[in-house]
């Protein structure tokens, strides 16, 4: 039997905590394909551990094998004395901000006027990663731009991701080491598990998905996830020579929205059939 690594971003993919509509059955579904043995479950978030801990209690959804939390800056493991922090991963994106932590960088960002830093940045247990809320109407590309140059000078290798949260109505933007990201720490986990990329899923959202999107991972973008979101998606994932590897959930009838876990079945069945067929999907109607 074949085995497979399931990732799923969580706000407004797995939990339908957006304006669009959720199909009544398409998580308990999930649940179902999740816990199935041969499926090493993973969920990919910008949230911190304790909101994906909430999350999994709030919405019922299953406990993970793995959650990437932190945009990709931190990840954890299940054990039977509960959530392990992985130290391998920790140690090989320490370098990229010369071994310090995002209170380093912080005295070189927070001039801009664009940037707010986020409430519970000095409560957030992860070391590697420094968060804002972005002010009024920015242009993403030119702020990412002065951001990234500004930590370039001061010798810290850094990744930006800038993301929009509809439940907020901001933008929001991170700064992670280099090394660090979404796409990254799924790759990480594949090659422990000594998985191959096409046994490997993804479903998301919004921007900071955009990563694993575009890439050679199987992915699908939710339907209802922004058009600017889809555009870049399509856009990029054809430029990476990906195509194939980005499915874009869709309506298919009142049972079927495309949203949330609909979508992530609907790209679920289009890569890998085979969970559906040993799978009883079908008691759940």
């Amino acid at each position: 039997m074949d085995s497979y690594l399931l990732c799923t971003d969580l706000d407004r993919t797995l939990l339908p905590n957006g304006q669009a509509p959720e199909d009544s059955l398409a998580r308990r579904r999930f649940g179902l394909v999740a816990q199935m043995p041969n499926v090493t479950l993973a969920y990919v978030t910008g949230r911190d551990i304790g909101l994906v801990e909430a999350a999994i209690a709030e919405y019922q959804i299953p406990v993970p094998d793995y959650i990437i939390s932190d945009v990709g800056a931190s990840i954890y493991h299940s054990t039977d004395s509960g959530w392990e922090p992985d130290t391998a991963w920790h140690q090989s994106i320490a370098p990229d901000w010369q071994e310090k932590s995002w209170q380093a960088l912080l005295p070189h960002l927070e001039h801009l006027s664009e940037l707010t830093v986020q409430d519970n940045q000095t409560a957030n247990a992860c070391p590697h990663k420094l968060s804002f809320f972005t002010k009024g109407a920015i242009r993403p590309d030119e702020l990412l731009t002065k951001v990234q140059a500004l930590l370039d000078d001061a010798g810290y290798q850094s990744r930006i991701v800038w993301s929009f949260d509809e439940g907020r109505d901001c933008g929001l933007l991170d700064v992670l080491p280099a090394s660090a990201s979404k796409y990254h720490a799924i790759d990480f986990i594949r090659m422990q598990k000594g998985l191959e990329k096409s046994q490997c899923f993804f479903s998301g959202d919004s921007g900071n998905d955009l990563e694993v999107l575009e890439s050679d991972i199987p992915s699908v973008l939710v339907a209802n996830g922004t058009s600017d979101v889809r555009h870049l998606a399509i856009k990029n994932a054809r430029t990476n020579g990906n195509s194939d590897r980005l499915y874009l959930a869709q309506a298919i009838d009142d049972q079927n929205n495309g949203n949330y876990a609909s979508g992530i079945l609907q790209g679920l069945e289009h890569y890998f059939p085979e969970l559906y067929s040993c799978n009883p999907l079908e008691e759940i109607r």
